[in-house]
């Protein structure tokens, strides 16, 4: 009797899970809701793209390699001996070189390796782009794994790729327990311009629950991270409740308007403290919008404040200034730079970047001096 009560409720819950993921199907299939990554149902390859590794700037490219899927692209990822999405690199060398910096659009969010934007430019100028960038990662940590590790690397120059859409709250040790990363050790600014301590959520790396050693263990045991893994791949359901949740992050986020003193503080910190360091090289500094901001600015007809800021943080700095928000604004339609599915930039808009920055004059004349 009591199989059969549990047989019963069994059936209730396999037939109320299909009815539910047919559902959220049919939303896939004909396109009523843009999902930000679908079911691949390939559980092959449950290696996180970066872990905690580092005690000084945190989180950091882990996987060797790594699947990449998202409902409009399918990537696989390698990372060299550096954690770099990089081929194999030297740090020393003669020849002239430029080291980057940034997060996940720096570093090729569902875009293919040859296809970024510094692929491109290194194909084209024959100067190597050393793509320090990581998913993530926020320009204290630009800094510091510039001071860490980059700087150890042979070069000229550095670019510094900034996303204000979240730049400036990942900076913010108040506003940790809001955001998606707070589960990871990295490092935040505390107290008053100019005199900032650093500061960690947990007292030892070792403490964080992404701590790539308590990841490497976690491959033998049930999680909730490997739930979520299980979920991801294997269900639509999963993944529209995640894409409802990326979808209202976006647009609440804009840092191109809404950003204080001392958000810009932080950024001046960094960038000073990564002029000291870098000495005579000439640093570029690039900025440029989400989707959802575009999507905002083609509502309000508003230009946005940040641009005139950040050139008078730049002059005062030292560093070279490019903002890319009038050059990635489409007056109609699905903007072609973007991915569909995500805020990220698409193939095209990497080679569109690209083309742009082959045609600022700052890069040109950087260019020009090192080779």
């Amino acid at each position: 009797m009591l199989f059969k009560i549990i047989l019963r409720y069994v059936a209730y819950f396999v037939y109320l899970f299909f009815l539910v993921e047919g559902s959220f199907y049919l939303i896939y299939r004909n396109t009523w809701f843009t999902f930000s990554a679908i079911p691949d149902y390939n559980l092959t390859l449950y290696q996180p793209i970066k872990a905690d590794i580092n005690s000084v700037w945190g989180d950091w490219n882990y996987a060797k390699v790594a699947k990449q899927n998202t409902a409009c692209s399918d990537v696989t990822i390698h990372h060299n001996t550096f954690g770099m999405r990089y081929g194999a690199v030297d740090k020393k060398t003669a020849s002239p070189r430029i080291v980057c910096l940034g997060d996940s659009y720096l570093w090729g969010f569902g875009i293919e390796e040859g296809q970024r934007w510094t692929d491109i430019l290194e194909k084209d100028s024959g100067v190597p782009y050393l793509n320090f960038g990581c998913p993530g990662h926020n320009p204290l940590q630009y800094f510091l794994v510039y001071k860490q590790l980059a700087s150890q690397f042979s070069h000229d120059a550095v670019i510094v790729s900034l996303y204000p859409a979240n730049d400036f709250d990942d900076m913010n040790f108040s506003l940790r327990e809001l955001g998606p990363y707070k589960h990871l050790y990295r490092p935040f600014l505390g107290g008053i311009y100019p005199h900032y301590l650093i500061q960690y959520p947990f007292e030892n790396l070792e403490d964080s629950p992404a701590y790539y050693k308590k990841i490497a263990r976690s491959r033998y045991v049930f999680s909730l991270d490997r739930l979520k893994f299980y979920l991801q791949h294997l269900t639509f359901t999963y993944n529209f409740l995640l894409s409802l949740k990326s979808r209202h992050h976006d647009f609440y986020q804009s840092g191109y308007w809404k950003y204080s003193k001392e958000d810009l503080n932080r950024l001046t910190y960094c960038l000073e403290n990564l002029k000291k360091i870098s000495g005579e090289r000439p640093i570029l500094v690039i900025t440029f919008p989400s989707k959802a901001e575009l999507v905002y600015y083609q509502k309000v007809k508003q230009k946005p404040p940040l641009p005139k800021d950040l050139q008078h943080i730049c002059e005062k700095t030292g560093v070279l200034f490019f903002d890319l928000f009038d050059e990635l604004t489409t007056k109609t339609g699905e903007n072609p730079y973007y991915l569909k599915c995500n805020s990220h930039w698409s193939a095209e808009g990497n080679r569109h970047v690209a083309m742009l920055l082959s045609k600022n004059p700052a890069l040109k004349k950087i260019i020009a001096r090192i080779q």
